[in-house]
């Protein structure tokens, strides 16, 4: 994922994620996301989410 401010660059954060996609239609669904980390806790750290 990419997320940038106006006054800040933009950043890539890379979280380790794992999906649950139903392949039996068309097109597929996700039907499950789930991060391992917090995210919106690495964004704040990062300085691109406010505390």
């Amino acid at each position: 994922m990419s997320f940038s401010q106006p006054n800040l660059p933009r950043q890539d954060i890379v979280v380790r994620t794992t999906y649950l996609i139903d392949t039996g239609v068309d097109p597929f669904r996700i039907l499950v996301y789930l991060a391992h980390q917090d995210i919106m806790g690495v964004l704040r750290n990062r300085g691109i989410l406010a505390s």
